[in-house]
């Protein structure tokens, strides 16, 4: 924020450099005011900062006596013994403009002659690189010779509005593209958000289905233990049946001793379908058991 109270350019100078746009912003005002006095006729050609007042935004041109000493703002044409003009003051603004961006003097030298020779033969430091948008307006502003400068302080004036203008829009530019960068961020974000949900839920339904299939894969295993114990129960009452039939056989044989022969024959049948009953009983358990490690086996994979 610019103080409101009245000081001298030459005051605020010895501060620092100003900002940009503190910087932009009395150069405007001197423009401005150096453009009012060309329009009447008066030419400054002595212009330095000891006569510049910084009143707010406002800026004033002090009065004062035509000096022949020669200052970092003295235009070369004046050091040439020519009289000065508008253009002379043109060169002075540049100068002082240059000062106020860089704080730095256009020429550092404090020997009259050393100056004198830096004005009149040496070109200006280049700008650093963030004051760049201002290069042609001070080239042309500083030019040795004074056609080769601005003519009339209006064209200074319109290319100070022009860089105001441009300043901005590209704030706005810079606004805007925030924005949208801005804009683009949530958008990504929310895409991603989405796939990963979407990705949850999907792996949700297959923790599901993987549930399901174990509660099934029991179930099935609970129907066939019931089936395996069904059968073992049936083949105990079968086995109690054929225990029973040899008893009978046995008392046959002993109230019948004339039928020991077919008898012996046909426990041995017995024995033998016995033993056939139970290696199917022992083939339906391996089989039944494999079965269940492959089941076993599938519902992990």
């Amino acid at each position: 924020m610019i103080d409101q109270s009245v000081k001298l350019l030459s005051e605020r100078l010895e501060q620092g450099p100003l900002s940009v746009a503190e910087a932009q912003q009395y150069a405007a005002g001197l423009a401005d005011a150096l453009r009012r006095l060309h329009d009447q006729g008066t030419v400054v050609t002595t212009l330095d900062p000891s006569r510049i007042e910084l009143a707010g935004l406002a800026v004033n041109i002090v009065p004062g006596a035509a000096e022949d000493c020669v200052t970092p703002y003295t235009a070369p044409e004046r050091l040439q013994g020519n009289p000065g003009d508008t253009r002379s003051d043109i060169y002075s603004f540049g100068a002082l403009f240059q000062e106020m961006l860089t704080g730095r003097k256009l020429f550092a030298e404090t020997n009259a002659d050393d100056l004198r020779t830096a004005i009149l033969e040496w070109e200006p430091a280049p700008l650093a690189p963030e004051y760049g948008t201002y290069a042609k307006l001070l080239s042309k502003c500083l030019a040795k010779s004074p056609l080769q400068r601005w003519q009339r302080m209006q064209h200074v004036l319109m290319e100070l509005k022009l860089q105001t203008v441009v300043a901005r829009r590209n704030g706005q530019d810079k606004a805007a593209r925030a924005e949208r960068v801005q804009e683009m961020v949530h958008a990504a974000v929310g895409e991603l958000e989405g796939r990963i949900n979407a990705r949850f839920e999907a792996q949700e339904a297959k923790l599901a289905v993987s549930a399901k299939t174990e509660q099934e894969l029991r179930a099935e295993i609970v129907a066939l233990e019931a089936r395996l114990a069904s059968r073992a129960e049936a083949g105990e009452r079968r086995a109690a049946e054929q225990e029973s039939r040899l008893a009978r056989i046995e008392q046959a044989v002993k109230a019948q001793g004339s039928s020991i022969d077919s008898l012996e024959s046909a426990i041995a049948q017995t024995d033998d379908l016995v033993e056939r009953v139970v290696e199917a009983l022992d083939s339906l358990e391996r089989s039944v058991t494999e079965q269940n490690e492959l089941r076993f086996a599938a519902g992990r994979n």
